[in-house]
């Protein structure tokens, strides 16, 4: 697709459904965020330990929404929480606990 083309595609389409793809050929919002949980699943199996995560920004964006509990909503979200490009967020899980803590959003380095 071209930029004119996403453009013109962004302005004149009704805003998909989560089950629609967000692109012609892209993924669903659904797939990214099952997605996204099924590498959070296999990141918390691994031991104890820092780990950079390194991912394309609807995965990365989604990771966050599943860790909170935040399920796909479409384009009328009602909690808008994105990484800008070039940004991070520090995470921590605590095992013991089994809870997540957002330590930092949005930072950009």
């Amino acid at each position: 697709m071209e930029l004119e083309e996403g453009q013109e595609w962004g302005t004149t389409r009704v805003c998909p459904t989560t089950f629609e793809p967000i692109f012609e050929t892209g993924k669903t919002e659904w797939q990214v965020h099952l997605r996204a949980g099924r590498a959070i699943e296999k990141l918390i199996a691994l031991r104890e330990g820092k780990y950079l995560i390194v991912s394309h920004g609807n995965i990365l964006n989604a990771a966050p929404h599943v860790i909170l509990g935040l399920l796909p909503m479409g384009r009328s979200a009602p909690v808008e929480m994105a990484l800008g490009t070039g940004c991070y967020a520090k995470l921590r899980y605590c095992l013991e606990t089994g809870s997540w803590s957002l330590l930092q959003f949005n930072c950009d380095g």
